[in-house]
């Protein structure tokens, strides 16, 4: 919540991003009001450990619930007031997002898909130059990538899983985007 706070004023006033800023910061308070009214000490404590999961790389509430990624490589939600893992084995995971049936995981050189029923993972795209990108979103089953590098938006469409850009074809954005959000 600190660096969106902190990032929010970097855009325009009534922009799009500030506006999706905006919304991520009251969804984050929503959910903290949530857990203050029925957390106890003790589960406080389990809340605010990350431990198992290392360093924190990111984190969505995009899907319906808090889910959060490692350098440990480790995936977990948020259970009532304690973290319980998903998968144990997202290799260099940077960045997530999800919608209610899946979650993606932008590695350092996969697009990793996971299917929320039964927590099975799949790499469905080979990602070059992971370093280069700025974010990950999905909407209506495709997934979106924030390209820094190239100024660009890179879209894969399930099942395929196959590149292609976002924007008219030769079109860049004008200024490098630090996030990205489909809607």
């Amino acid at each position: 919540k600190k660096t969106l706070t902190e990032k929010r004023s970097q855009f325009s006033k009534g922009s799009s991003a500030q506006k999706e800023i905006n919304t991520l910061i009251n969804d984050i308070d929503k959910k903290l009001e949530e857990l203050k009214g029925s957390a106890r000490l003790k589960n406080k404590k389990e809340i605010t450990s990350t431990e198992s999961l290392g360093d924190v790389t990111g984190m969505t509430l995009k899907g319906g619930e808090l889910l959060i990624i490692g350098n440990k490589n480790k995936l977990a939600k948020l259970d009532d007031s304690s973290l319980t893992s998903i998968v144990d084995n997202i290799k260099s995971p940077l960045f997530i997002t999800s919608d209610e049936n899946i979650i993606y995981v932008l590695t350092g050189s996969d697009l990793v898909k996971i299917d929320k029923k039964n927590n099975k993972s799949e790499a469905v795209a080979k990602i070059d130059n992971a370093e280069n990108l700025k974010g990950i979103d999905t909407f209506a089953s495709n997934v979106y990538l924030l390209n820094g590098q190239d100024k660009t938006i890179d879209k894969y469409t399930d099942p395929s899983f196959e590149k292609s850009n976002y924007l008219d074809s030769g079109a860049k954005l004008s200024k490098n985007g630090i996030s990205i959000s489909i809607d």
